[in-house]
Order: C-alpha cells, then sequence, then structure tokens
C-alpha cells in the first residue's frame, strides 16, 4: 500500500481500507502521525466500541512506526467515564477539543 505521502505501508499491519480523519507529515523527519477525529452527544455502546477500537488501533500504528493521535469530546463522555477512562490510560496521545484549541498538538509534534 503506498500512501500520499510516499511512505511505504506495505509491510504495516495498518488495514488497507481504513481511512484516517487526518494526518500530519514532517518531511524533514519522515514522521507521519494518523488522526482521529469525533464527537458524541449521547452516550451507548458507541462509546464502548471506538474506545476499543482505536486502542487497537494506536497499537498497530505504533509498531509500524507511526503515532496516534484521537480527538474526541461531547457530553456523551460524561455519561461514560469508565470508556473513556480506559482509553486515556491505554491511548498516548488522546486530546479534547479545548486542548486541540490550546495548542497541545502543536507542542506534541514539534
Amino acid at each position: 500500500m503506498q500512501s500520499a505521502f510516499t511512505l511505504d505501508l506495505t509491510e504495516s499491519n495498518i488495514p488497507t481500507n481504513r481511512r484516517f480523519d487526518g494526518a500530519v507529515y514532517q518531511k524533514s523527519t519522515n514522521h507521519l502521525a494518523l488522526l482521529e477525529i469525533n464527537f458524541f452527544n449521547s452516550g451507548g455502546s458507541k462509546l464502548k466500541s471506538v474506545a476499543g477500537e482505536f486502542t487497537n488501533l494506536q497499537s498497530i500504528l505504533e509498531d509500524a512506526g507511526f503515532q496516534f493521535i484521537y480527538i474526541t469530546s461531547g457530553d456523551g463522555w460524561a455519561h461514560d467515564i469508565s470508556h473513556i477512562s480506559s482509553a486515556i490510560e491505554k491511548i498516548k496521545y488522546l486530546f479534547n477539543f479545548e486542548m486541540v484549541k490550546k495548542g497541545y498538538i502543536e507542542q506534541l509534534l514539534k
């Protein structure tokens, strides 16, 4: 699989049909950070599913040498503290929208 950044992803375990919400590529270091972004207005099984999926995805991307950044927010997480707490423990770079506005991702990528 060839990426838009001319990185060879053939040997990685990244699913070939996977589409990410965003990517930050630093050409000078050949570093790629892949982003997933979502907002939840209410609680429910989707929160549990997403937290588990992205925990697994981070492991796959990290093993392939990429960075995973998960940005999420919304009142839904207030109704599902256990799953967001679990995700926070396992996903290395998890930000809410307020943290993004304050420049946390820019600091991370410097």
